[in-house]
């Protein structure tokens, strides 16, 4: 056993531990997020507890934790947008891990450092540090990097719903749109030195900007962007046996990506025939160990 992988192994239970006691010290916090919000009689209360909690952690990863908060907008969204709760606690996310860290940012002259999507200026997947015309910028600090962008997706999501129910001063909206167009701009993001073909990193990261110029077609290196998505798109005529299908857990991550990246360019039923057949493949893999399809199939 390696000294990196056991530190790994000790720093996740030394968060499970904390998260058990931040818990006990305040059952607002536990649980999150929980299938439903519906019984909850102080939610006002718990959505100032959740956001509170939220904006005071100084390390944040931009990453597949996100997914988990996307599938409490997918079950709220499903359920006929009954759970105003649900709605509420998504908005004390959004607001925490969001904009009030931009805010903190900001109060330390660094709230232009703040990006929200994957990305390398260098082509190097793992580059966790960017030099920012001369200034530093440290992922899971300013923002995503690596698998950063896996959460790109959830979090225009999210906010598409949080504005569209109301649930977002006129403020709060301008502020988010300043934070995604910094995010898109050349300095923090060069689309040339990405993935240019289809795999996970590029299909998991590429959902995110493709809603987010759905969303602000205006965005800074928006005809870039596009150019890469459809460079990484016209990728899946080569689809063979890559290592999305033979090691399942990247399948998710995949197949995420390409049902965004679709929907928010108009894909959906031009090329539902490509579509069908990649989907099939990905979720009717069978790994060694008997798992069918991967953890996550039901993507």
């Amino acid at each position: 056993m390696s000294l990196r992988y056991l530190k790994s192994v000790l720093g996740l239970f030394a968060l499970f531990s904390l998260g058990e006691l931040f818990a006990e010290q305040d059952p607002l916090l536990s649980g999150h997020p929980r299938e439903s919000y519906m019984d909850v009689k102080n939610i006002d209360e718990m959505e100032n507890a959740l956001r509170k909690s939220m904006a005071a952690v100084e390390r944040h990863s931009f990453s597949r934790g996100w997914w988990g908060w996307d599938r409490l907008r997918c079950r709220y969204v499903d359920g006929g947008r009954k759970d105003k709760g649900a709605l509420k606690v998504l908005r004390a996310v959004f607001r925490g891990l969001i904009l009030d860290k931009h805010q903190r940012l900001k109060d330390k002259g660094e709230g232009d450092l703040l990006y929200m999507f994957y990305t390398t200026l260098t082509g190097d997947r793992k580059e966790s540090v960017l030099d920012v015309e001369g200034r530093k910028a440290y992922r899971d600090i300013h923002g995503g990097g690596y698998h950063g962008g896996w959460g790109g997706a959830a979090r225009m999501r999210i906010y598409q719903e949080l504005a569209t129910q109301g649930m977002l001063t006129n403020d709060e909206k301008i502020r988010f749109e300043e934070i995604v167009k910094q995010s898109l701009e050349p300095r923090f993001i060069n689309f040339k030195k990405k993935a240019q073909s289809a795999n996970n990193h590029s299909f998991g990261n590429a959902g995110g900007i493709a809603l987010a110029l759905k969303l602000y077609p205006d965005s800074p290196q928006a005809a870039e962007a596009e150019a890469w998505i459809d460079r990484i798109w016209k990728s899946l005529s080569d689809f063979a046996d890559w290592t999305e299908w033979t090691y399942y857990p990247y399948g998710p991550i995949f197949l995420h990506g390409l049902i965004d990246i679709a929907e928010a360019t108009g894909r959906i039923e031009k090329e539902k025939d490509l579509i069908h057949s990649v989907a099939r493949r990905c979720l009717g893999f069978v790994h060694g160990g008997g798992v069918r399809g991967n953890p996550n199939s039901g993507s």
